[in-house]
């Protein structure tokens, strides 16, 4: 009896995780937040570390990390002639364990510079396909908060 009740709730653990990492797979690498509620939740739950707990809980080395990738974005953005200036967005970045980014959220901020929603899908998905991991963890993290562009850093 209790080998049956401890089967049937390792079955419903394993189709919950399963239906969860599905629902995150139906979203494209970059994606509009708000789009698809559903796989924007389960992409956050199969994302429950954060970029501050990979950094150790160390704020000074998780806001590198996050301008790094920012400054990254933007080097990207203009070598490949895409004019990001005046972008600011609202972003949320999910690593994968070894590093590599599985997805990136976003949304323009409302005194954004216009830019077209598939012309930033483009820009991010490539940009994920060329990123190289810095970061490593034993599950995988997100960060989510907002990004200005050009990258203005306070160098002292």
């Amino acid at each position: 009896m209790k080998k049956n009740i401890l089967f049937t709730l390792l079955m419903a653990f394993f189709t919950v995780v399963g239906t969860l990492q599905l629902a995150a797979q139906d979203l494209p690498a970059a994606f509009l937040l708000g789009e698809d509620e559903k796989a924007y939740e389960a992409l956050c739950e199969a994302h429950p570390r954060t970029l501050v707990g990979v950094s150790n809980n160390d704020m000074d080395t998780a806001l590198k990390s996050w301008f790094s990738l920012i400054q990254e974005i933007e080097v990207y953005a203009n070598a490949s002639q895409f004019k990001i200036d005046g972008l600011k967005v609202w972003l949320h970045v999910f690593w994968a364990p070894d590093g590599s980014i599985d997805h990136i959220g976003f949304f323009p901020l409302p005194n954004s510079r216009f830019i077209k929603t598939e012309e930033l899908k483009a820009l991010f998905s490539s940009f994920i396909r060329h990123y190289k991991p810095v970061l490593r963890s034993e599950r995988p993290f997100s960060h989510y908060t907002s990004a200005s562009f050009p990258v203005l850093l306070d160098r002292k």
